[in-house]
This record gives C-alpha cells, sequence and structure tokens, in this order.
C-alpha cells in the first residue's frame, strides 16, 4: 500500500514541478530526515562506529546514498533502521516515473499490465531460487533472499505504476 500511495503522490509531484524543483524536493523530503535518523540510531545502538566505517567505507556510503538494497552486506553492517531497503525502492522510483509517466500517458493499459508481468515474473523467479546468482550474499538464507531479492524494486513495481496509473486517470475514476 505504501508503494502504491507513493506511485500516486510521486507522479503527482513529477507533474507538477520541473525536472530541478522535483529532483530537489525529492532529496530534501528525505535525506535529511533519514541521515539523521540513521546516524543517531546507529550511534546509539553500535550499529554505526568510526571503526565499522573504516572497516567497510563503502558499504557505509551505500546506506548515505540510499542503495543499501542493492548492496546486501552494507544493508546488513550498518542496520540501524530496519526498513531502509524501502527507501532504496522509493529512490529507484523517482529516477524511473519520468518514463512510466510518457508510457502512462501513451498507452496506460499496456503499462499496466506490463509492470503486473514485471513484478510477477521477478517474484516469481525470486520465490524459485533463479535470481540468487544477482545477489550471492543472500545464498543459504532465505529470510535475506526474500528481503533483498523478492522485495527488490522490480518485485514492487507494479505497485508504484498502479498508484501513477490512478492518479493519471483520477479525473475519470471520479465520475
Amino acid at each position: 500500500l505504501f508503494f502504491l500511495i507513493s506511485g500516486y503522490l510521486i507522479t503527482a509531484s513529477w507533474e507538477k514541478y520541473t525536472w530541478t524543483e522535483y529532483t530537489i524536493h525529492r532529496l530534501f523530503r528525505i535525506m535529511p530526515a533519514y541521515l539523521f535518523f540513521f546516524l543517531f540510531f546507529g550511534l546509539a545502538s553500535g550499529a554505526v562506529t568510526f571503526q565499522k566505517i573504516a572497516d567497510q567505507p563503502y558499504w557505509f556510503l551505500s546506506n548515505l546514498v540510499l542503495i543499501q538494497h542493492w548492496v546486501p552486506n552494507a544493508l546488513i553492517y550498518f542496520d540501524s533502521l530496519h526498513v531502509t531497503w524501502t527507501l532504496t525502492v522509493e529512490l529507484a522510483w523517482y529516477l524511473v516515473v519520468p518514463v512510466v509517466f510518457l508510457a502512462l500517458r501513451a498507452r496506460p493499459m499496456v503499462t499496466v499490465v506490463a509492470a503486473c508481468l514485471l513484478s510477477t515474473g521477478w517474484v516469481w523467479l525470486a520465490n524459485a531460487g533463479q535470481l540468487t546468482a544477482l545477489f550471492p550474499d543472500t545464498a543459504g538464507n532465505p529470510a535475506l533472499q526474500y528481503l533483498i531479492i523478492s522485495n527488490h524494486f522490480f518485485g514492487q513495481f507494479c505497485f508504484f505504476v498502479m498508484g501513477a496509473a490512478i492518479y493519471m486517470q483520477r479525473q475519470s475514476l471520479a465520475k
């Protein structure tokens, strides 16, 4: 539901603002609060320490720039906020919404069906263990495979697209 609502709201934001304004709004909407809480709870809990940063600077940086879900070890090593994987998925949506917006404008039903097929196919392949090679650090750990692979952006993509489609059809749906 969160990703569906996000699909709706981010599409509205994309339509309302210029590319520069959209980008600035997205960065300032998420980054200050995320960085504060990631560092505050990370330091308070010991999930983030100067030694851990020195040992794994790339993993730390992955968390700072919200790509930790694509770097499973980074997500786990600096896990101070258990739901930060959703921010990586959200960031991916921020980047693809312009393309989806155009696709929905041109061919709404084809776009929604294609998104549903992509997500369903991704999750089916993930649950069948066919995508583990993409994230070898998850091998042998079903919980980690579910978190990292099944919940990847492609697995959630249909929800964003459905929210975007609802936004774009809102006037005809209100009738």
